[in-house]
């Protein structure tokens, strides 16, 4: 079926997209690897360390495994938007604020299920299933 959509909503709607993407992969991958820096000049214990990347994956394996079946039935731009909305506030807080162990794990949760709902929806979109451009 042809795109019935104008040239300039197609690029627009595009566009953001993969402004969104680009944020929420770098939000998912840019904490992780400064765990050890967090340990070495931040003072924190390698028990605190390990509580950061165990409270990102307490929210990214909900994100992987809820993402593919709610989407399947509200559609991928709701969710996709959700996931983006939910995460953002986090990333902020733990790229300006996170000065603290408590404010590092309350966002590493929503971090973590942001950037599952991403990687869920982008391999259900990169797979050619029906439903991404259609909802």
């Amino acid at each position: 079926m042809l795109e019935t959509q104008p040239a300039a909503r197609r690029s627009f709607s595009w566009r953001v997209v993969a402004v969104a993407m680009l944020l929420c992969g770098w939000g998912g991958n840019q904490f992780t690897p400064l765990l050890l820096m967090n340990r070495r000049l931040g003072g924190y214990s390698t028990l605190d360390v390990d509580a950061f990347l165990g409270a990102y994956v307490v929210g990214l394996v909900p994100g992987l495994l809820l993402a593919g079946p709610v989407s399947d039935r509200r559609g991928r731009r709701p969710v996709l938007a959700a996931g983006t909305a939910a995460s953002a506030p986090a990333s902020l807080v733990l790229c300006f604020g996170a000065q603290s162990a408590w404010a590092i794990c309350a966002c590493r949760p929503r971090r973590g299920g942001g950037s599952g709902w991403w990687r869920c929806l982008w391999r259900r979109g990169c797979s050619g299933r029906p439903g991404w451009r259609t909802r």
